[in-house]
């Protein structure tokens, strides 16, 4: 009966345990995902501000243009003038989600290894 309810007690503190942990971790994944957010918001914000004052800027000496392109460094544009694109958007978005989708899949492979591993 002491084993039982030592037992008992144990598994309740790792429950316990558990729990908290499980909070916190909400609790990042919020405030991560809210630091995301206002970040995305400020891009916004500063893409359309800058192109709405384009020719404002021009007149300011310490401004930068809201868009500049090194050709060189740049494999997604080419050098004639029109600035057209290399890889299509469709490319582009594919690759960035499968390699999303694979990021995802080796985090949890990485993840759900560690938990089995014997201690």
């Amino acid at each position: 009966m002491s084993q039982e309810l030592k037992r008992a007690r144990e598994l309740e503190k790792l429950m316990e345990q558990h729990q908290e942990k499980h909070v916190y971790l909400e609790k990042l994944v919020m405030v991560l995902a809210g630091v995301i957010l206002v970040l995305i918001l400020v891009i916004i914000y500063l893409a359309t501000h800058l192109t709405r004052h384009a020719s404002k800027a021009q007149r300011h000496w310490l401004s930068l243009p809201s868009h500049f392109t090194i050709p060189i460094l740049s494999p997604f544009t080419s050098v004639v003038e029109q600035e057209t694109s290399v890889f299509s958007t469709r490319v582009i978005g594919i690759i960035t989600v499968v390699l999303g989708v694979l990021a995802y899949f080796i985090f949890r492979h990485w993840f759900n290894s560690g938990r089995t591993r014997p201690t």
